[in-house]
């Protein structure tokens, strides 16, 4: 009978953990690797009928200056073609000529940074979007900072893209 001492008890624990560890990485890569890109015609569907999770609709800012909406602008084929965002005042009013800057990420992914979309203003308070893209699953938050006549607010944009 072999006598166990603490340097084999040690041996076993550490090619235990790295076993363990080699399985994870192979089972998680298998995941990453099957998971599909939603696309854009049945994302752009979800929003239409309401059936994707999101908060994109008369989003208040953070201190109350400002009121914004994302809305996808779609081709004659139902596809994503860019976005829209309508700011607002408190009343309902289009903001004189607001400038805005965007960003998305992935709140449970943070690795997963977005592309910094550009904003180019069409006036009465409407921006068109370029560059916004929701290439993974999963929640997304896109940031928005405001700023107009002096005043600067912030707000954030969810979506759960299944």
């Amino acid at each position: 009978m072999r006598r166990l001492t603490l340097r084999t008890i040690t041996t076993r624990c550490w090619r235990l953990r790295s076993l363990v560890l080699a399985g994870t990485l192979v089972v998680m890569s298998a995941a990453w690797l099957t998971v599909r890109r939603p696309e854009s015609a049945a994302l752009a569907q979800m929003i239409r009928t309401g059936k994707l999770v999101a908060q994109v609709n008369n989003v208040p800012s953070h201190n109350r200056h400002y009121r914004a909406s994302l809305r996808p602008e779609l081709t004659a084929a139902g596809q994503i073609a860019d976005w829209r965002v309508l700011i607002e005042t408190p009343d309902s009013r289009a903001a004189a000529r607001p400038t805005i800057v965007m960003q998305s990420w992935m709140p449970d992914a943070p690795s997963v940074v977005g592309d910094q979309p550009k904003a180019f203003y069409l006036g009465d308070g409407v921006f068109r979007v370029d560059g916004l893209r929701f290439d993974r699953a999963g929640w997304w938050n896109v940031s928005v900072t405001i700023s107009n006549v002096g005043v600067t607010d912030s707000l954030a944009f969810n979506l759960i893209v299944p």
